[in-house]
C-alpha cells in the first residue's frame, strides 16, 4: 500500500503546478465499534456463504468476558459489538465492514488497509480542493452511519510540496466536526515515517537509532565467541530486517548522505561477524524486481495496468519522469530493472 500511495504522490508531484494532500485517518477504538448486524448484513451483500456468515456471527456475537484483578472476578458481561483485539480475523472483518467505501478518481484516491486509511488527492486548483473536502465530509457522514468515529485529534494531514508559495491557496486545513486537522511534517504510516519532501530523512534516522541499538546484541553474542553463522542469523533477522522494511517504497528516493548511514551500519555489522554482508543497494533491486514480477503477474494490483508492454512484446513501457524525485521511486525503477533482463 505504501508503494501506491507514493506512485500516487510523486507521479502527481512530476506535473508542474500540481500540490498532493495525504489525509491520515485514526478512528477511536475501529475493531470494538465494528456494529456485527451491519456486518452480516454486508457479507450477504457480498453473496457470502450463508453458514459461514452464520459462523462468523456465533464468532461476534454473545461472546461472555470477565476481568480479572489480584485473583478478583469481576461479573460476567456479553459482548455483542466488535470484533476481538488481537485477533487475526478481525482486520479482514474490518475491511469487509469498509468494503463498500471507495474513491478512486483522477483527483481522488482512497487507500486502505484494515483500519488504517490515507486519503491522497491530487489538486491542481480550488476546484478540486473543494472536491477533496466534500469528499471527506461524505466519509465522515458514511463512518458516523457505521458506528465508526473518526479521532480528530489523531487524525493528521501531510501536503507534499515542490513550491509551497505556488500552492499556498492549496493548504486550507482540513475540518472534520468543526475541527481542524493537524497538518505535520512526518507522520509514521505502516511502519515507514514518511515527511513532506519524500526525502525519508527522518525514516533513516529512525531506522538507525533502532539498528545500533540492536548491534549491542551482535557484539556481546561476539564476546561470547558465537559461531559467526549464528551471528550472521541474528543479524539478518534484527538488524538487517528492520533496514530493508518496506525499502522498496522509499530507498530509491534517499540522498548520498542518508545511504551512507545505513550502509556504515551493514559495514559496521560484517566487521563484528567477520564476514562481509550484502549491501543495501542490491538488496534493493532484488526485491523490487521480485515485487515488479509479483505486480504483473497479479491483474488485481493496483499497478498492474501501469506495466504495459511495448508492442514489441519485450519491454515494458516506461513511465514519463521529469523529476528525479519520481524517477527514483518505485515504478520507473522496477520498470527499468525488468527492462534490463531484456537481452
Amino acid at each position: 500500500m505504501l508503494v501506491l500511495l507514493f506512485d500516487l504522490v510523486l507521479s502527481h508531484l512530476d506535473k508542474a503546478g500540481t500540490f498532493t494532500r495525504v489525509l491520515f485517518m485514526d478512528f477511536s477504538s475501529a475493531f470494538n465499534t465494528l456494529q456485527p448486524h451491519l456486518l452480516l448484513s454486508r457479507l450477504l451483500d457480498l453473496q457470502v456463504n450463508s453458514e459461514i456468515v452464520l459462523w462468523i456471527r456465533a464468532f461476534l456475537c454473545d461472546r461472555p468476558q470477565r476481568v480479572s484483578v489480584g485473583g478478583c472476578m469481576s461479573s460476567e458481561r456479553v459482548l455483542n459489538t466488535g470484533a476481538p483485539q488481537g485477533c487475526v480475523l478481525s482486520p479482514v472483518l474490518f475491511s469487509i465492514y469498509t468494503n463498500e467505501l471507495t474513491c478512486n478518481t483522477s483527483i481522488l484516491t482512497l487507500i486502505k488497509f484494515a483500519d488504517d486509511m490515507a486519503l491522497v488527492a491530487r489538486l491542481t486548483d480550488e476546484h478540486s480542493l473543494s472536491q477533496y473536502f466534500d469528499y471527506i465530509n461524505v466519509l465522515n457522514t458514511w463512518f458516523g452511519s457505521s458506528f465508526l468515529e473518526l479521532n480528530v485529534q489523531k487524525t493528521k494531514e501531510i501536503c507534499f510540496e515542490e513550491n509551497r508559495a505556488q500552492d499556498a491557496s492549496l493548504v486550507q486545513p482540513v475540518m472534520i466536526n468543526n475541527e481542524a486537522v493537524e497538518q505535520v511534517d512526518t507522520f509514521k504510516y505502516l511502519g515507514t515515517v514518511l515527511d513532506k519532501k519524500a526525502s525519508f530523512s527522518s525514516h533513516v534516522d529512525t531506522v538507525c537509532k533502532k539498528a545500533n541499538q540492536r548491534l549491542y546484541l551482535l557484539r556481546k553474542l561476539k564476546s561470547f565467541d558465537v559461531d559467526r553463522l549464528i551471528l550472521e542469523t541474528v543479524y539478518r533477522s534484527l538488524v538487517e530486517s528492520i533496514l530493508t522494511f518496506n525499502t522498496i517504497a522509499w530507498f530509491g528516493n534517499l540522498n548520498v548522505k542518508d545511504k551512507a548511514k545505513l550502509t556504515r551500519i551493514v559495514k559496521l555489522a560484517g566487521k563484528i561477524i567477520g564476514l562481509e554482508q550484502k549491501p543495501l543497494s542490491g538488496l534493493y533491486e532484488l526485491f523490487v524486481k521480485r515485487k515488479a514480477r509479483k505486480i504483473v503477474n497479479d491483474p488485481t494490483h493496483p499497478l498492474h495496468d501501469a506495466f504495459q508492454m511495448l508492442p514489441s512484446g519485450r519491454r515494458f513501457r516506461a513511465p514519463l519522469a521529469k523529476r528525479n524525485l519520481y524517477k527514483r521511486s518505485f515504478l520507473p525503477t522496477a520498470i527499468t530493472v525488468l527492462n534490463a533482463r531484456v537481452v
